[in-house]
């Protein structure tokens, strides 16, 4: 099993504050995350995922 990332390493990989992370989740705008107790989870191929997929979108108008 793959280990799962913290809220704090994806923020960092995604060069934003945690604070900006948890706001996209209660918007429904985040990488898809696994609920741990009181913390959040994320699968490193999700998150990748999920910003190939933004990055495909910012794009794509132009």
């Amino acid at each position: 099993m793959t280990r799962l990332a913290t809220e704090a390493e994806v923020a960092d990989w995604l060069q934003v504050k945690p604070a900006t992370l948890a706001k996209w989740r209660r918007a429904g705008a985040a990488p898809p995350h696994v609920p741990s107790g009181r913390f959040v989870r994320y699968a490193w191929s999700d998150v990748h995922a999920w910003a190939a997929k933004r990055r495909q979108g910012a794009t794509s108008g132009r």
